[in-house]
């Protein structure tokens, strides 16, 4: 049995905010890059994310007109987020080997391009990018989502990705072994491979916006 001591002194440290902190408020990423208007819904209240400012677990995090964002992730994923955008992160957890664990995004509108890091290497259903219409899994990525009034559109840049509507109406493949790089999806759910880049990516290939950024120079490692 614990003596009064010892009980007393468990009972301190397990409601000490610190302690509470160290599990509820740990860090998923620091921004690498903010320019223009980028906000952290957290908690109620609203946080301007400059360039270092960390980001947490249920941030809802929106970009605004001409203004975009680039985080690097505790998995040394990168994620570019496009202006008029709104990314929630629902949860992202490195385990203590560094190299599994769980994420799992939601893309309610805008867009962005992202570099898958550890997480999702070893376990590919481990990795979900949810959408209003599907939801979207890695094989080892460099991809891009768009989200538009007529629907959805993805491209693979590098490796390949996985798109399952929740209708039911789509379930395909995009990238590395596949038929197609590019892919759109209706509201409905129905998908289109596609030939070649649709314009709403522009530039069509990814390249550097700042010199030094950290997306950029991965995108040149993967290559």
């Amino acid at each position: 049995m614990l003596n009064k001591y010892t009980y007393s002194l468990l009972l301190m440290l397990l409601s000490s905010p610190c302690v509470l902190a160290s599990t509820a408020t740990e860090p998923l990423g620091n921004t690498l890059l903010a320019q223009g208007s980028i906000q952290a819904e957290r908690a109620g209240a609203q946080a301007a994310l400059k360039r270092l400012s960390p980001v947490y677990r249920t941030d809802v995090i929106r970009s605004g007109k001409e203004s975009t964002a680039q985080f690097r992730m505790i998995d040394d994923a990168y994620i570019d987020l496009h202006e008029n955008s709104e990314l929630r992160l629902h949860e992202y957890q490195l385990k203590s080997d560094g190299k599994s664990g769980n994420v799992v995004m939601e893309l309610i509108s805008g867009g962005l391009r992202t570099i898958s890091g550890a997480i999702g290497k070893q376990d590919k259903a481990a990795y979900q990018l949810k959408t209003p219409t599907a939801t979207i899994g890695i094989r080892g990525t460099f991809y891009e989502v768009s989200l538009t009034k007529e629907g959805m559109y993805l491209a693979a840049w590098k490796g390949g990705i996985t798109v399952k509507s929740y209708s039911g109406a789509c379930n395909t493949a995009i990238g590395v072994g596949q038929k197609a790089n590019f892919a759109f999806v209706d509201n409905n759910g129905q998908c289109k491979l596609l030939e070649e880049a649709p314009r709403v990516f522009t530039p069509k290939a990814p390249k550097a916006k700042t010199q030094g950024t950290a997306l950029a120079m991965n995108a040149k490692e993967l290559n």
